[in-house]
């Protein structure tokens, strides 16, 4: 390997884990170093850096970095990878029709380059918004809204959101608004021709994805244009994912919530957890504006219209599900690579896996069919896993593979949904479905005790987790109706506050 390949190589793995620490600053300032020294950045340079620019709101800088490297381009997949990540920034700062452009040249060279192609479709999305007239009665809703194929959980929840305040009140027509797109004057002035803004759900208070210098938060607005919108802004169903371990938000969050308590309506937060972290960036004066919401993804068979449970008199399926994003803050240190093609399993995630192994077969020696529940496709490494180091071989069904109806009836048929990602415990308790929680967030546990069974949650870390686990499992199996009809009853008082927020909101 040449010098100079060695020293790219370095300012990369720099710039990287600047990054990845949400070292914003120093992530450019280390790939900028590298390019004061030796010109035009390489693609594998030049990507970390435009991602950093664009973390700091330096989106001018950002263009001109990617538009260098496609001169430095050594290959077709790298010019299609540079022109994907130009069509992103552009779709960041709602430039449909040159990130479209950008987008399709992208294809042209790679038709399988999913970034391009998610892109493509966000771009003419958002074209067919921006020439639409905002019709009388019309609700904004600002949410994360994935592309096809996206995080399952990601993907109920806006349509959760909108059937909450539909059960109450239809509106003709809803505006949608991506969090991660820059919030600017256009935005704000089609917003202000709108009845009311609604704002989630999801867990939108968190710094790392899509990061923005604007707000802190998923939202990439600015106070200023929070405190100008005019209309009535509700906060609704939003949790605080900072995983422990990681920053707090930052001065940048304080101002945008402090803006946010000033302006809005209902600040509705999805358990009380979350509640407490958002408290402690207000002054005492403004604290109690800041109430509970449930997710609404916990009430869809309430909102959202699908038939009975269907129930075959087979064996009784149990869904598994494990999350791989932030390895290390999950499982511990040694588990940064945990689920990854060819990854090590660091002793914490080696236990974790050896417990659920041990369950599985608990399980199905009591006659039930154990399947994973992937929410999206990194999720699969669980199956993988299983077999590779425990010899099992677990079915898998992608959930983000399915419609939205199907997922949600396979959940809802289930016997049982063993879940982390926060989401594979809401959506299924939302259809009826018991639940356990494997918790590696606080998120899971505060969900757990705001309706009163923290008994459902067990930590990765125990080393007892398949003996605990397998027990509830069982007594689970053997009493469906009674966890049923505990669901339902739980489901009553969550609805009642949801019902009574809403009308609040929009009276």
């Amino acid at each position: 390997m040449s010098e100079d390949a060695v020293h790219v190589g370095a300012a990369v793995e720099r710039t990287k884990a600047a990054y990845a620490r949400g070292d914003y600053s120093s992530a450019a300032a280390n790939a900028l170093e590298w390019v004061g020294a030796h010109g035009l950045p390489p693609v594998p340079l030049a990507t970390p850096l435009a991602k950093a620019l664009r973390a700091l709101g330096r989106y001018s800088e950002a263009r001109r970095v990617l538009q260098a490297a496609r001169r430095t381009a050594t290959d077709a997949s790298e010019r299609s990878d540079v022109l994907a990540e130009q069509a992103e920034l552009a779709w960041v700062l709602r430039d449909h029709a040159e990130g479209l452009e950008l987008a399709v040249a992208a294809l042209r060279i790679d038709p399988s380059n999913r970034r391009a192609q998610t892109v493509r479709d966000r771009c003419a999305f958002g074209m067919e918004i921006d020439a639409r007239p905002i019709a009388a009665r019309t609700f904004a809703h600002a949410a994360f809204s994935v592309s096809a194929h996206g995080n399952f959980g990601d993907v109920v929840v806006p349509i959760a959101v909108r059937e909450a305040f539909e059960s109450v009140e239809r509106p003709a027509e809803w505006l949608p608004i991506h969090v991660h797109q820059v919030f600017d004057e256009e935005t704000l002035e089609r917003v202000q021709q709108t009845e009311r803004l609604i704002v989630g759900g999801g867990g939108l208070f968190l710094s790392d994805t899509a990061p923005n210098p604007f707000s802190g938060w998923q939202w990439n607005v600015t106070s200023d244009r929070i405190r100008r919108l005019g209309v009535p802004l509700a906060i609704f169903g939003v949790g605080y994912n900072v995983f422990p371990g990681q920053e707090r938000l930052g001065e940048a969050f304080d101002a945008s919530i402090l803006a946010v308590a000033e302006t809005a309506r209902l600040i509705g937060l999805r358990n009380h957890g979350s509640i407490e972290r958002v408290r402690d960036h207000l002054p005492p004066s403004l604290r109690e504006r800041v109430t509970y919401v449930p997710c609404p993804t916990t009430l869809l068979s309430r909102t959202h219209s699908l038939p009975p449970r269907h129930e075959t008199g087979a064996a009784p399926v149990v869904y598994l599900n494990a999350a791989y994003d932030r390895a290390a803050l999950r499982f511990g240190v040694g588990a940064e690579t945990a689920g990854a093609p060819g990854g090590e399993t660091g002793r914490g995630y080696g236990e974790f896996l050896e417990q659920i192994a041990r369950y599985v077969r608990r399980v199905r020696d009591a006659g039930a069919e154990v399947r994973i529940a992937s929410h999206l496709p990194a999720d699969d490494a669980l199956a993988k896993d299983l077999r590779s180091s425990h010899d099992l071989t677990v079915p898998i069904d992608a959930m983000y593979d399915l419609t939205l109806d199907d997922a949600l009836a396979r959940y809802r048929d289930a016997a049982l949904v063993v879940g982390m990602r926060g989401h594979a415990g809401m959506i299924p308790f939302g259809v009826g479905t018991p639940i356990l929680s494997l918790v590696s967030h606080p998120k899971l546990q505060y969900f757990l005790d705001d309706i009163g069974r923290p008994e459902w949650g067990f930590s990765v870390a125990s080393p007892t987790l398949a003996d605990d686990l397998a027990a509830s499992t069982l007594d689970i199996l053997e009493r469906q109706g009674a966890y049923r009809a505990d669901i339902r009853s739980i489901q009553d008082a969550l609805e009642e506050i949801t019902r009574t927020s809403v009308q609040a909101f929009l009276a």
